[in-house]
């Protein structure tokens, strides 16, 4: 076995990749629930990071020894990172995937509405922007095979697996993609996708848009449910310009050495690259805010809970 390979405990994931052609996108997720946080504004958002399928054994093995290095062991996650109060070693690994990333790193963020509380809607919307978004066109380079972080309900898995066929079946992505769902313990490449999920919800959620400092030249992020791009300085094998259409297989995507590609939602004036997506996600941080704020003013005020009266009180006004 290739060294390299031993870091893989995914014998299943292992058989797959061996008939792969094309990339492999990684994706995790971070959620923030209405039952979390009241009186914040709650959210679901997918981290993708893309890498080429030929990339993924070396790839991963700098991943393990860079984790290795900095941790002092062979496995990571962000938030037990940030815990032990290490958070050099996050902005070191997040630097790290923006470098190695092949396509770049896609974050798809939504809004969870009343009508979900538990936020699959959401989850289901941002899945099925991110998979569109980096399979769009159909070419050879694209994203063939999702690998998502495993949820540990069942029920979970089986909805994203059955959106996965629809869109499939229905047009709105080409027809050889899939997805798997595997575990950061026997695959560490969900590891960089979890790092910039965390990286993307410390943005939204603390104001903390110095997370996203090495990320911005490779992060694109799009809302789910309009397509929209807010910002894109790394090209993409299946980048768009525009929102997605059911059916479009037109070879939208540049090649990694054609530049560059901006939007046209993207203002492409000098100061568009480096730094534009820090201010992107800034703004979005103060919408937030905004929005949380005016929830908070037109929310009718709790009723006034009923005190039963204490033997021999004076209730007369």
């Amino acid at each position: 076995m290739n060294p390299a390979q031993r870091n893989l405990r995914d014998p299943a994931l292992q058989r797959r990749y061996a008939s792969l052609t094309g990339a492999v996108t990684f994706v995790d997720e971070s959620i923030r629930l209405p039952v979390d946080s009241p009186q914040a504004r709650p959210f679901y958002l997918m981290a993708g990071v893309t890498f080429d399928h030929r990339a993924l054994e070396d790839t991963r093995a700098r991943i393990v020894d860079l984790v290795d290095e900095l941790m002092g062991e062979r496995f990571w996650h962000s938030t037990e990172a940030h815990q032990v109060n290490r958070d050099d070693a996050i902005t070191t690994l997040a630097s790290h995937v923006a470098e190695t990333s092949t396509w770049g790193i896609v974050t798809v963020e939504t809004k969870i509405e009343p009508n979900d509380p538990g936020g699959q809607l959401a989850r289901q919307a941002c899945l099925g922007s991110l998979a569109r978004h980096v399979s769009a066109g159909g070419r050879p380079e694209a994203t063939h095979l999702i690998v998502a972080d495993r949820s540990a309900y069942a029920a979970v898995n089986d909805l994203d697996q059955a959106l996965i066929r629809r869109m499939r079946s229905r047009g709105s992505m080409p027809r050889d993609v899939a997805l798997y769902h595997g575990r950061m313990s026997t695959e560490p490449l969900l590891w960089t996708a979890d790092v910039v999920a965390w990286s993307v919800r410390r943005t939204l959620t603390h104001d903390e848009t110095y997370r996203l400092a090495d990320l911005h030249d490779a992060l694109t992020i799009v809302e789910p449910r309009t397509g929209k791009i807010l910002n894109m300085t790394k090209p993409q094998a299946g980048a768009v310009a525009e929102p997605i259409t059911p059916g479009a297989r037109e070879p939208v995507g540049p090649s990694r050495a054609g530049g560059a590609l901006v939007p046209s939602s993207v203002d492409p004036t000098p100061d568009s690259g480096n730094g534009r997506v820090l201010a992107d996600l800034a703004a979005r941080a103060a919408q937030l805010r905004e929005l949380a704020a005016r929830d908070r003013d037109t929310r009718p005020p709790p009723p006034t809970p009923h005190v039963p009266p204490t033997p021999g009180q004076d209730l007369r006004p």
